[in-house]
């Protein structure tokens, strides 16, 4: 799993992505300049962030003193999705051995773009990026821009 300066800002920046996220247990996101893997209850033993379904709401418990902590602001949690969530998202709609030939063929066509990703999560968030919603990478800025515009 990728949990890189790099991929963060990719994954912050890729609000069509946030969007799409459902979450779940055993989620990675950044939140407080930290990467923290989601729970759905409070457990005893570290500062932990969880998901509560019942009441829909995010909360921080400190485990080393057993006392719930303030609740959490969604808009600061940054989803950092797995390379099979990424492709989840996109296998939907597709038979999964059309898009890893589209995938394949879109990595060699641009391999000068895709050669400057550094895992396979950032790898296939640009590929997703790039065919669902039209956007590439542009490092010098370090956003999504729109492809033709």
């Amino acid at each position: 799993m990728d949990f890189s300066n790099k991929y963060i800002i990719m994954c912050k920046n890729a609000k069509e992505i946030q969007k799409e996220w459902k979450k779940k247990e055993g989620d990675w996101v950044f939140y407080k300049n930290a990467i923290h893997l989601i729970h759905s209850q409070p457990l005893y033993g570290s500062l932990m962030l969880f998901y509560d379904k019942l009441i829909e709401n995010w909360g921080i418990c400190d485990k080393t003193i057993h006392k719930y902590q303030q609740p959490v602001n969604h808009s600061e949690i940054i989803w950092l999705p797995t390379q099979d969530q990424l492709q989840k998202l996109f296998f939907k709609h597709f038979l999964p051995i059309t898009i890893l030939k589209n995938f394949y063929k879109w990595c060699e066509k641009y391999n000068d773009y895709t050669k400057e990703f550094n895992s396979m999560e950032q790898l296939w968030l640009a590929f997703i990026m790039w065919e669902k919603f039209n956007k590439f990478w542009y490092y010098a800025t370090s956003k999504w821009i729109k492809r033709g515009g």
